[in-house]
């Protein structure tokens, strides 16, 4: 099972491949936002594919271990991360999503909180950590107020205050 010779990395913005997973890909994050306050921020399955510029798919075999998905909005954003629930290949896929975001995270951004937050953090470190001055800029949302830290701040997301951090690399466009 450790054999990483058994993983393989896909990354696409084609129509037609997204198709082809998305429903696993679908059920994947569905339960990676289960706990989320706000949850998956797609109204459905179809926006889910419509919505999205890029996907990078992470697989042992035919098991699909995680998900990145992205739109292009100030550079290149990713928009849902997850790793699957299930408990024989969950470390597995946890350690392939950081190895992918530390590199992601060089030509796009993130926006996090919560566990997502402390994940890449550990992971990735504070060194791509965004000032919050730049928040409005780059998410193209109105920010409710900027945390003293210079860093956090605080949005609105389908209807619930949330503290955000922005990790990563943008553009500005």
């Amino acid at each position: 099972m450790d054999n990483k010779d058994t993983v393989t990395m896909l990354e696409f913005s084609d129509e037609s491949t997204k198709n082809l997973f998305k429903q696993s890909v679908w059920n994947l994050l569905e339960v990676a936002y289960s706990s989320v306050k706000g949850g998956l921020n797609f109204e459905n399955i179809d926006a889910m594919v419509n919505e999205t510029y890029k996907w990078i798919l992470g697989f042992d075999q035919d098991k699909l271990l995680c998900v990145i998905l992205s739109k292009k909005k100030s550079g290149e954003k990713i928009v849902a991360i997850g790793v699957t629930d299930n408990p024989n290949l969950r470390n597995r896929a946890k350690t392939l999503l950081a190895t992918v975001l530390a590199t992601i995270l060089k030509r796009a951004w993130i926006e996090v909180s919560e566990n997502a937050e402390r994940f890449i953090l550990k992971h990735v470190g504070e060194g791509q950590v965004v000032p919050n001055y730049l928040a409005e800029r780059l998410t193209k949302k109105p920010i409710k107020s900027l945390c003293s830290d210079g860093y956090h701040y605080v949005r609105t997301i389908c209807g619930i205050e949330k503290t955000k951090l922005i990790v990563g690399t943008y553009a500005y466009n």
